[in-house]
């Protein structure tokens, strides 16, 4: 399960530079996209292909992955298929091993004399140790935690105002839940008229709070935009 997580790393830190490039070019991507739930599916669909891709690739030219490679194990083939037949048909039951976060994946292997998951049974394959010095352990751990903190540089190289979009699209949803701006601190500076602005929120019908009621910065409610009196 270590080298999956390991695995995961690899494949955000490559996604992590794409989605900066998208963020980066989005104003001239936006207005070619057919709908927002359309580039969704499109998203989910790419994420996963090349998840497919990067399993394929490496266990068929390789035999391993960085995340094994880590931990010392290899990807053997013992049926009569290529290497890439087999390495295909594995990860492509990778969906149905993924199931429940890996659950039928690992009950399966835990149920097995070999440890195989559900890929490993229908492709003939079986993943065992493999005879790595622990230098070469070592260097590819390395290598992985090169690839983590270059894919952050360059994902900042590529969209420099990312991370500041990315904070202020935080703050936003943050406010929308607790019902006041973040960026405002509540200190009434002089000849201001209100330390924090009210925000407007608006609730379903079955709730006692007003339908159209406005947050004041006391945190009570009023139809009428006024705060309500403390009682004082």
């Amino acid at each position: 399960m270590l080298a999956i997580l390991l695995d995961r790393l690899a494949i955000a830190a490559i996604l992590l530079m794409a989605a900066a490039w998208i963020g980066d070019n989005w104003s001239g991507i936006q207005p070619r996209l057919p709908s927002l739930p359309i580039a969704g599916s499109i998203a989910a669909l790419s994420v996963f292909v090349f998840v497919f891709l990067y399993h394929l690739i490496f266990e068929a030219a390789f035999g391993t992955t960085l995340g094994k490679a880590v931990m010392g194990l290899q990807v053997a083939n013992q049926s009569e298929r290529g290497r890439f037949a087999s390495a295909a048909l594995r990860n492509i039951l990778r969906v149905v091993d993924s199931l429940g976060f890996y659950l039928v994946g690992f009950l399966t292997a835990t149920f097995t004399r070999q440890r195989q998951r559900i890929g490993d049974l229908v492709a003939g394959t079986v993943v065992l140790d493999l005879p790595m010095a622990k230098g070469a352990r070592a260097a590819m751990m390395a290598l992985l935690v090169t690839v983590l903190v270059s894919s952050i540089w360059v994902a900042y190289a590529l969209c420099p105002g990312c991370s500041e979009a990315v904070a202020k699209l935080r703050g936003g949803m943050l406010s929308w839940r607790t019902g006041f701006s973040l960026s405002c601190r509540r200190r009434k500076r002089p000849g201001q008229a209100e330390a924090c602005p009210p925000l407007r929120r608006y609730f379903p019908s079955n709730s006692s709070t007003p339908r159209n009621g406005i947050v004041t910065q006391s945190g009570r409610f009023s139809s009428d935009g006024r705060e309500r009196s403390r009682g004082r």
